[in-house]
């Protein structure tokens, strides 16, 4: 296990929190999506026609 320490003092006491790899990986993927979050938004997007589609016969 990975341990990320941020010593901080809170009054007289001490704290360390401690991140595990899965836990990195968890704010690895938030700091991604806070940094990609509305890129698009600005851009004209429209979802084409999706066709026809077949006709299947019930499963029963």
């Amino acid at each position: 296990m990975t341990t990320l320490k941020f010593p901080s003092q809170v009054g007289e006491d001490e704290i360390v929190p401690i991140i595990t790899e899965e836990q990195k990986s968890r704010l690895e993927w938030q700091k991604f999506i806070d940094e990609t979050y509305g890129s698009l938004a600005d851009e004209n997007l429209q979802r084409p026609q999706q066709g026809n589609y077949e006709v299947r016969e019930i499963i029963e």
